[in-house]
């Protein structure tokens, strides 16, 4: 995946477990686990994720988990 590609998914408020597994380059049930992860840590804080029929987490979140700076994607693409 190049920087545009990455810039764009990084944009969207939302992600779903498909562009995970674009991001890292992984089966989904390996995404699964990224999913699995961050619902824990809004667990955690006492927050929940909105009702959806797909899967979607907050792309900061995923991002951070990833170790993804989003500053450095932005700035890569302008």
């Amino acid at each position: 995946m190049d920087y545009q590609e990455l810039y764009k998914i990084v944009m969207k408020p939302w992600i779903t477990i498909n562009e995970i597994s674009s991001i890292v380059n992984c089966s989904r049930s390996s995404a699964l686990i990224i999913v699995k992860k961050v619902e824990e840590e809004l667990s955690q804080e006492g927050l929940m994720l909105p009702p959806s029929k797909k899967k979607l987490l907050p792309t900061d979140r995923v991002m951070r988990i990833l170790g993804i700076d989003i500053e450095k994607v932005i700035k890569m693409n302008s």
